[in-house]
């Protein structure tokens, strides 16, 4: 079973308002909002209790302030993430960029240490979820995988395609105030 962990800055990422910023502004694309964070894919074997096994790893991971500092982040849950209002119109699509395959081999040996939950794999990388003015989600993925990649000064921007992998992890399409995101 895989559990995803989305660890995001509570109040003002100024990650996400730059992101916003060049996208928009510099680059002139169709972005609305950018929201930004941290993700964590950690497989866990067999069938657990998923409510038990959150919060172990929710107290793992905040444990000494390892991967998520409880009096500046947000932890969210991917089961959660459905229950969150749509902030635009349009698509929001969610992208994961990672060093490699994103495998932590430190982070997979902190959580079995600390969580007491049989830990398979960790893998970890940046998250961000683009909302962008398209209301079809097959242009609105087209148009983020475009923009992710960087190639040069005025193309790309949230990746170094050499070094870092991207996954489209959803797209959603959204009405303005309408709930959550499909997984």
């Amino acid at each position: 079973m895989t559990f995803e962990l989305r660890i995001q800055r509570q109040g003002i990422d100024p990650t996400a308002e730059s992101s916003l910023h060049a996208l928009r502004d510099i680059m002139q694309l169709p972005v609305i909002a950018v929201e930004h964070g941290e993700l964590l894919q950690i497989d866990v074997a067999g069938s657990v209790d998923s409510a038990a096994t959150r919060q172990a790893l929710e107290k793992a991971a905040s444990r000494a302030g390892r991967y998520v500092n409880l009096n500046r982040d947000a932890m969210l849950w991917d089961v959660e993430d459905s229950t969150r209002p749509a902030p635009h119109s349009g698509c929001a699509v969610d992208l994961w960029v990672r060093q490699g395959d994103g495998g932590e081999a430190r982070a997979l040996q902190w959580f079995r240490q600390h969580s007491g939950v049989e830990c398979q794999a960790v893998r970890r990388g940046r998250w961000y979820r683009v909302h962008v003015q398209t209301a079809d989600p097959q242009e609105a993925k087209r148009c983020v995988a475009e923009l992710a990649n960087s190639r040069s000064r005025r193309v790309g921007l949230l990746a170094n395609p050499h070094t870092e992998s991207v996954d489209i992890l959803r797209v959603q399409p959204n009405q303005k105030g309408s709930v959550g995101y499909a997984v």
